[in-house]
């Protein structure tokens, strides 16, 4: 599925938000989460025509993607993660982006079903993710050039036993995951310089 459609050329042909450029994307990988020690990071290539097509819905595809856990990979080590899911999200940017790291920088307006994407990953593996379609109500009054997408990846995550040098053993425990994956372009197109330059300098400010 191509990335570039008639779509691409309805946006350039409209007025151009404040502080925004036209948004070219190549074929490939266009939302990246940003990359931990601790919890999965995934790679998407979201295809822009279906976002805006329909009149009742928003309309979400990945063409592909990849998952991978954190760490080295060792090929008989027990599974790190388990019970992956991911879910579109349509968000704003609030007034605490950049302030207080313990408040998200976004309100969520619309949020799809969640989907499967590893029954369990190990320790360094990536995973190829399949084709998926989500469909989100279309909001009856929001704003596309404020908008953005969000993915939300959840699971469960289990850390592995830790021998201590007085050879007491603290065994495993298991903890939640939830990250997610910000977008740097609008719902219809566009990059905002601001944006997109504090998601490659301070991830965690915007995302």
């Amino acid at each position: 599925m191509r990335l570039i459609t008639s779509l691409g050329l309805a946006i350039i042909s409209t007025g151009l938000p404040a502080c925004a450029h036209p948004r070219t994307l190549a074929l490939g990988y266009n939302i990246s989460s940003d990359q931990s020690d601790y919890s999965p990071t995934v790679r998407l290539a979201i295809a822009l025509a279906p976002l805006l097509s329909r009149m009742d819905s928003i309309v979400v595809i990945i063409d592909s993607g990849s998952v991978s856990a954190p760490g080295v990979q060792v090929s008989d080590a027990p599974a790190g993660m388990s019970g992956l899911y991911i879910a579109a999200l349509v968000t704003r940017p609030t007034n605490s982006e950049g302030r207080d790291p313990s408040v998200r920088p976004w309100s969520v307006i619309e949020q799809s079903d969640s989907l499967p994407i590893a029954d369990s990953l190990r320790l360094g593996e990536r995973r190829i993710l399949r084709a998926m379609r989500f469909s989100l109500p279309r909001p009856a009054a929001f704003d596309p050039r404020e908008s953005y997408l969000t993915f939300r990846i959840t699971g469960q995550a289990t850390t592995r036993d830790v021998r201590l040098a007085d050879g007491r053993l603290i065994p495993g425990r298991p903890g939640r995951i939830r990250v997610f994956a910000c977008a740097a372009w609008t719902l219809d197109g566009f990059v905002k310089t601001r944006r997109s330059r504090a998601l490659a300098s301070a991830y965690g400010t915007v995302c």
